[in-house]
């Protein structure tokens, strides 16, 4: 059913006449709020700081556009309106896929940060991280707040199949882990910020992200105790917002506890292009079976003193069916995507991309409701979809996920420290890098 409990929000974007007569079917090829990014090399990853960011080698990028920013509250809710998209965060998980679980825990809801009064034991994220029903991008801090006033703010509680039938609404892709920091590097190879190698030149403020001691001390040095609308803070190299800090962002790579030592030495002579796990290799690793997918970028919950994630390099693991307040995303439109729907391909000074003959046929919206006799065929479609996209190879898919959404809220709930939920955490980590965590 299209969502219509937000239309007081605020405005959003609207569609055009001739978009809405037309269904979204056909689109110009969509680069406006985006940036090229040409092809180059740069060392991909990190030795100084968090082991799952070694070993540091050689990749080589393909040249692609990617948002200038990320995807935003309005740009969201105008995909919901038009296509009646339900995020993970709304749906009740599916007792049947819960065995065993707290029926009244299986409710539509979200990761909310809760800010103690002070210290708290961080070795226990339930210290500040509340399951709360209600909570979606609509209610980002429970069901009693709004997005009124947020539309520039990046939108959050977004789970990866939330993300990835966005990027399909739209005609792109989620970047793989490799253009993700590529981009982010904004060309300065082995710098340590997306701006250089000091945290605050001059005693700027680059990007938004925690001040003081984690997680009950906000100073709020960079004027944002949260979210901050998008743009706030300076660009990086290649123009691009909010790189690191803001929201973490979700990438279409499957994630291991370290790079694989096998992407090849780091030598020009034999450099991988778009080193990244496969379908075929499930993101999962002990003590926890469920895949896990690479978010980058860290958010406004990261501080030196427990998450020094604000970094090109950091990466961190989460499944695909978790969604939290700080966690968002943005798309990326690859030269071969464009010239697979479209028979060219359109470059920066082409002339061909967002001209008339260079158009995406996307088809319908999957998730877009029907009526009469086509219907029934349709809920099964996007049933099909919808586990396709939350799926993988090794059966593990959004019954697992919603699993661990469950255990999250249970372990929380009682307050104590149950043995597997604090070694797998919010997001599957092994137990030595538990305290590393937190944002």
């Amino acid at each position: 059913m299209p969502a219509t409990d937000c239309a007081d929000e605020g405005t959003g974007q609207g569609m055009s006449g001739s978009e809405a007569a037309t269904g979204g079917a056909l689109r110009q090829v969509p680069t406006a709020g985006m940036t090229w990014i040409p092809s180059g090399q740069f060392r991909m990853g990190s030795a100084d700081f968090y082991p799952e960011e070694q070993p540091v080698r050689a990749a080589t990028v393909h040249g692609f556009w990617i948002d200038t920013r990320p995807v935003t509250v309005a740009e969201f809710r105008r995909f919901v309106k038009q296509t009646g998209y339900v995020t993970v965060a709304e749906r009740a998980p599916d007792p049947a896929r819960c065995p065993g679980a707290d029926p009244q825990l299986l409710v539509p809801g979200s990761l909310v940060f809760r800010q103690p009064p002070g210290p708290v034991d961080l070795r226990e994220f339930g210290n500040w991280w509340d399951y709360a029903p209600g909570a979606c991008w609509r209610h980002p801090d429970g069901p009693a707040s709004t997005v009124r006033g947020r539309d520039k703010h990046p939108v959050t509680h977004i789970a990866y199949p939330d993300a990835l039938a966005y990027a399909g609404w739209s005609g792109k892709e989620l970047p793989t882990e490799a253009e993700w920091e590529y981009a982010a590097r904004g060309g300065l190879d082995g710098a340590v910020y997306v701006w250089g190698d000091d945290f605050a030149p001059g005693g700027q403020q680059l990007a938004n992200v925690w001040h003081g001691q984690f997680p009950w001390e906000n100073l709020a040095l960079d004027g944002y105790e949260g979210t901050s609308p998008v743009a706030s803070f300076p660009a990086n190299g290649y123009g691009l917002y909010d790189m690191t800090g803001n929201v973490w962002e979700w990438t279409a790579d499957y994630f291991l506890p370290g790079h694989r030592a096998d992407q090849g030495p780091a030598s020009p002579s034999c450099v991988p292009h778009h080193p990244r796990l496969t379908a075929g290799e499930t993101g999962a690793f002990p003590p926890c079976d469920i895949p896990r997918r690479v978010i980058k970028g860290g958010s406004y919950l990261c501080a030196p003193s427990y998450c020094l994630r604000y970094r090109p390099a950091a990466r961190h693991g989460e499944t695909a069916g978790t969604s939290a307040g700080h966690l968002g995303f943005r798309c990326v439109l690859r030269p071969s995507l464009v010239a697979g729907r479209t028979g060219r391909v359109g470059l920066p000074g082409s002339g061909l991309l967002g001209s008339v003959p260079c158009r995406l046929h996307l088809g319908p919206v999957p998730m877009a409701p029907r009526s009469g006799p086509e219907e029934a065929g349709d809920q099964a479609h996007r049933r099909a979809q919808e586990d396709q996209v939350e799926d993988n190879l090794h059966g593990h898919g959004r019954t697992s996920q919603l699993a661990d959404r469950v255990h999250v809220t249970e372990a929380h709930r009682r307050q104590r420290a149950d043995v597997e939920i604090q070694r797998v955490g919010l997001s599957g980590q092994p137990p030595e890098l538990i305290g590393q965590r937190g944002s």
